[in-house]
């Protein structure tokens, strides 16, 4: 149980106390359901199978192996950083108004630039959130880019609109806009650069999230909490 008095259980929803039923824990916050477009939560899941489903809708953007990573449940999905990865079929609007938040553990101390999930054009803009191990920087892509200098081995990463988060706390400065009309899938575990699969991420990824919509700081805590429970 959290401090706040919600119950969050692996792979079934979350008990507010005080009655109303169970609420999936993506809504944490008050986030509208309409607005959420994918939810994966490997992290639980029964398979690998099973982990590709999207929760908040499922058989509309499940996740697909381009090359499957290790499963576990009890960590979640394991990725190479080589060649596995999941694409999603999500087309982001490149206009600063989307959310994408991904819990990731367990990522090198040492190593290269590592797309966690994103997309991005042949100028190096996109939707991403990334670790750049060797030089110590999370970063933080919603049409432009935004570096923090700071090592990133686990934690919860985020955008929501213009604004980077780490772990429910906004991250760096805000994101610059960029004029790029977006025709690219997201793909979790690496970066889709133009249709080409670049930059792979060597670490674990637990759950991820993805709206249409831009959350509040407030809403970004809570599920950056609710993420952290699983």
């Amino acid at each position: 149980m959290l401090s706040n008095g919600i119950h969050i259980g692996l792979r079934g929803g979350v008990r507010l106390t005080g009655g109303g039923g169970e609420t999936p824990w993506w809504l944490a916050g008050g986030i509208s359901a309409g607005n959420v477009v994918a939810v994966y939560q490997p992290k639980g899941a029964a398979s690998l199978a099973a982990s590709y489903v999207n929760l908040a809708n499922p058989g509309t953007y499940d996740a697909a192996p381009g090359v499957a990573p290790t499963f576990d449940t009890a960590t979640g999905w394991t990725f190479n950083g080589s060649t596995q990865y999941l694409t999603t079929g999500i087309v982001p609007v490149n206009n600063q108004t989307w959310t994408i938040m991904v819990r990731f553990s367990d990522a090198p101390a040492a190593g290269t630039f590592q797309s966690i999930a994103g997309l991005g054009w042949a100028g190096g803009q996109g939707f991403m959130l990334a670790i750049t191990t060797a030089t110590s920087r999370r970063s933080y892509y919603s049409g432009s880019l935004v570096h923090v200098g700071i090592l990133t081995q686990n934690g919860v990463m985020a955008i929501a609109g213009n604004q980077g988060y780490y772990n429910g706390v906004a991250n760096g400065a805000t994101i610059s806009a960029a004029a790029f009309t977006n025709t690219f899938a997201l793909v979790i575990g690496a970066l889709n650069q133009a249709n080409s699969i670049v930059s792979f991420f060597n670490g674990k990824i637990q759950a991820a999230f993805v709206a249409s919509s831009t959350l509040t700081a407030g809403q970004v805590a809570a599920l950056s909490t609710a993420m952290a429970a699983l």
